[in-house]
């Protein structure tokens, strides 16, 4: 697998039950996302070296990522090493992240 440089959820398609799975950049600290849920809301997969959550409640985990991240990558397939589909969803406008202030001045697209 390519190196992660913004979240990735990779989504299981192919059975009910399994688990979506978040990677995380390796220099993250994923502490943060997960004091946002109640307890047992992630569990750890030491085969995939990962947390896993419930396939069902990527909407909730996506809302929380950016809080923190502009983009997150979501993969869907049935093997994680062969995504069927692929999209990166960008934060909505309206969802500002916790720091904005602290973002600094804003510079218009036609400056940059």
């Amino acid at each position: 697998m390519n190196p992660v440089t913004q979240p990735l959820i990779f989504v299981p398609n192919h059975q009910n039950g399994v688990p979506a799975r978040l990677h995380y950049p390796v220099d993250a600290d994923p502490a943060p996302l997960v004091g946002q849920f109640p307890s047992g809301f992630f569990t750890y997969d030491d085969i995939a070296g990962c947390p896993t959550f419930a396939a069902h409640r990527v909407t909730d985990v996506v809302n929380a990522l950016h809080k923190d991240w502009p983009r997150v990558d979501l993969s869907y397939g049935r093997y994680e090493s062969e995504p069927e589909s692929s999209t990166t969803v960008t934060r909505p406008k309206s969802a500002r992240p916790k720091d904005w202030k602290s973002m600094g001045p804003r510079i218009p697209q036609s400056l940059s």
